[in-house]
This record gives structure tokens, sequence and C-alpha cells, in this order.
């Protein structure tokens, strides 16, 4: 009979070579997050011959990393675990063959082909951190990786507006009708409001050693570059899902202290400025910076996205089943709305889906957000010892959620945001799989 210290051995061997290799995807998170800015200027690509030097090092990049993640999972495809990962994310694999076969009805083929390959270039990458990832040392170092990829993509953005503010993008030019700029100011506020929420959650519920270490450091820059992209929707899910942390996971005595200090400043307040004059001012301030120089019109349509809603629909209905191809949302290629015709995206995650690859692509893209919850589920009865990394990641999703409501989030081009969520869903997979430990004594 197999001895107990023998069994857990082997399963530690096991463990150590289902984590060799992590240090690769790795390197890919920083490279992927990384190289998503663009020449400054620059519209869409419509066919290989209008890509530019910075387009096509993106585009080696993502070629380099379906091969190299291809032999990754070719040579774990008789790995005990993989069966049960396929299944698990099957329905993304589905949904990424489906944006691929779009293609062949697409109006503008270079554009879904090319959307639908970086696509699947991060698919693959969530497959391999399933594999590799099953236990919390693996999660620590995935998500001390991730936050130092944002904090770096943010440090070059911070960089490049010191130098030059109109090349960085963060100031909002508009030059012949395009944005100018390396950065798009989304973006930025995006991959920032996600740094600052991953270092407190990592900080309020995990306490790992490295989130001390770069607490201060990591939301001092990520502060100052959501301050620069004035990205409202960014501040206030930001702001939104910290408080949230802080409300469900801070210890008592420490909630306690901060809603003390906020009573007794305020009362403070109130004594020295009874005529409320600095408060009234830092709202006119505020107010003046939330507006961003946009009219009373233009907010309650959501800047323009309540037209942009309509066209898209109409679109929909135009190809309700198959849609129109992978990141196209109309028949022709073009919406004319706000700065001129062009590919617009819908600026909501399910609109996106729905309009791209139709009634099929939503089912499958909806059945593939459900398939992981259901993992989580199942694991959570199970094992009680990962439930804070679970309630770590519900806060994530639901800023992701309120995130897709008036952006393309996650299914939108290769962006800082869309590698930290299929970087994440490959490492919840991985740890909240039931296969995560094959050999059990």
């Amino acid at each position: 009979m197999v001895s107990y210290e023998l069994l857990k051995q082997v399963e530690g061997q096991t463990d150590s070579v289902q984590r060799r290799g992590l240090w690769i995807l790795l390197v890919y998170v920083y490279l992927l997050t990384l190289f998503t800015f663009s020449a400054p200027g620059r519209e869409g690509p419509s066919s290989m011959g209008s890509l530019d030097g910075i387009a096509l090092i993106k585009l080696a990049l993502r070629i380099s990393a379906f091969f190299v993640l291809g032999i990754m999972i070719a040579r774990s495809w008789h790995h005990p675990r993989r069966p049960d990962l396929s299944w698990w994310l099957l329905p993304w694999g589905l949904y990424v063959g489906w944006s691929i076969v779009s293609t062949f009805w697409s109006p503008l083929k270079a554009v879904s082909l090319g959307q639908a390959f970086g696509l699947m270039v991060q698919m693959m990458l969530a497959f391999v951190f399933a594999l590799r990832c099953t236990d919390m040392g693996g999660a620590s170092k995935i998500l001390y990786h991730l936050s130092m990829a944002l904090l770096a993509y943010n440090s070059v953005a911070l960089t490049i507006f010191a130098i030059s503010p109109e090349m960085s993008g963060l100031t909002r030019a508009i030059i012949e009708g395009t944005h100018w700029g390396m950065y798009h100011p989304t973006a930025v506020g995006a991959a920032a409001s996600l740094g600052i929420v991953i270092l407190i959650g990592a900080r309020l519920l995990l306490g790992w050693r490295w989130t001390r270490a770069w607490l201060a450091p990591g939301l001092m820059i990520h502060a100052v570059l959501l301050w620069l992209a004035a990205s409202r929707m960014a501040i206030a899910l930001g702001a939104g899902t910290v408080l949230l942390f802080f409300l469900l996971f801070s210890r008592r005595l420490l909630a306690s202290g901060v809603v003390a200090a906020v009573c007794i400043s305020t009362a403070g307040y109130i004594a020295f400025d009874p005529g409320l004059e600095l408060a009234d001012r830092a709202f006119r301030s505020a107010s003046i910076y939330a507006i961003r120089g946009e009219t009373e019109d233009d907010l309650k349509t959501f800047t323009g996205r309540t037209k942009l809603w309509e066209m898209i629909w109409d679109e929909v209905k135009k190809s309700p089943l198959i849609g129109h191809g992978y990141f196209v949302s109309s028949e022709h290629g073009e919406i004319d709305v706000w700065d001129g015709p062009g590919n617009k995206t819908a600026h909501n995650v399910l609109l996106q889906v729905l309009v791209s690859t139709g009634a099929i692509g939503a089912i499958l893209f909806l059945w593939a957000l459900i398939q992981p919850l259901a993992t989580c589920g199942k694991s959570l009865r199970i094992d009680p010892q990962i439930r804070k990394l679970a309630a770590f990641l519900g806060p994530l999703g639901i800023w992701y959620f309120g995130w897709g409501l008036l952006c393309e989030s996650f299914m939108g081009p290769v962006q800082p945001e869309s590698v930290v969520f299929f970087t994440l869903l490959g490492m919840a997979v991985g740890i909240f799989s039931p296969s995560r430990n094959p050999i059990r004594p």
C-alpha cells in the first residue's frame, strides 16, 4: 500500500510540473499589455498593406504568442486536467471559432480576422494559465505580475505625457476627425482603475507581502493617470469597487476608525467654514473637470452613446442571427456618427457581441460567462480554503460588468483590461476546477 507521504510527494511533483513554464505566460502578459499603443492619428487597419511599424510589431508579438502557446497546449494535451479544463472553457473556444468563421461575411475582413486572432491568443493564454495555476501560490504570482504589468503600462504612459502631452493622447485632442495620440484615455483610465482595485483588493483580502511593498507607489501612479485620463466611468467604478472591498472585507476597527475620522473632519470643516464657500468652489471645480467641456445634452445621452446604440440596434436587425462579422458593427463596415463615418464599436459589450456575431455569438458568449461561474460555485462548496480568492474576484466581476455597460470592454481590441480579464479567467478556472489536484491521498 502506498504511503500518504509518498502520495503527497508525487502530488507536489505534479503541481511543480503544472507550474513549469508559468514565467513564459507572464512574459506574454507584460508584452501584450505594454504593446497596446498605436501611432498618433492612426485609425484601425482595413488591410495588411495599411499596417504601420507599430502595428507590425504587435502582429509579430501575437503570432509568436500563438505559436508558443500552441506548443505548450500540444505538450499538455495528455495532461490529466486537460479534459476538465477543456469542458469549462469550451464555450469560449466555440465563440473564438465562430468569430473566425464570421470573417467570411464581414465587409472588413482584415479587421475581423485580425481582431479574432487577438481574441484567440488571449483565449489560449487563459487555457494555459488554467493548466499551470493550481494553488494560491500560483495565484499570488499571477496577481503580482498583473499588477506590475498595469503599473509598467501606466508608468510608460505617464512618462510620455511628461515629455509630450499631445503625443500621449491624454489631452483628448481630435485632429481631422481622429483621436490623436499613442494611448486612448479610456484604455489608460481602465488600466489605472483596475490597477487600484487589484492592489487594494489583494491587500485587504489576501494580504500577500508584495501588496504591502507596492501599494503606495502603485496607488500614486494609478491615481495620477486616472486623473489625467479623466474617464468618469473608470473613476466611478474604481471608487465604487474599492468602497465595496472596504465595506465587506476591512476589519471592523479600521472601518469604524474611517467613519469616525470622516465625521470628525466634517464637523471640524463646518465649524471652520459655516458658509460652505470652500466646498462650493471645490464642487464647481469638480463639475468642470467631470463635464470635460461637454454640453448638457451630451451628458444626458452618455456622450452620444444613446444615438449610437439606436444605430447599432438598427444594424443588429439587418443580420440578427449571424451578425456582420467579428468586430464589425454595420452591414457595410461604417456608421456615420460623432466625428464622421467609420467602424465604430458599440460601446456596450453585449451590443458589440450581438451586432458583430449575431444571436449565435451572443448565446455562446453568455454561455462562456456562465460556465466558469458554475466551476466556482462547485469548488466553493468543496474547498473553503479558496473562498477568499472568490471574494476577491467577485468585486472585480462587478467592475467588468459596470465597465461593459458603456464600453466594449474585454470584447474590444487587445487592451490591458482584456489581458487582465483572460488571465484572471484562466487563473480562476485552474484553481476552482475540481480536478486541480489530480492525485489525492
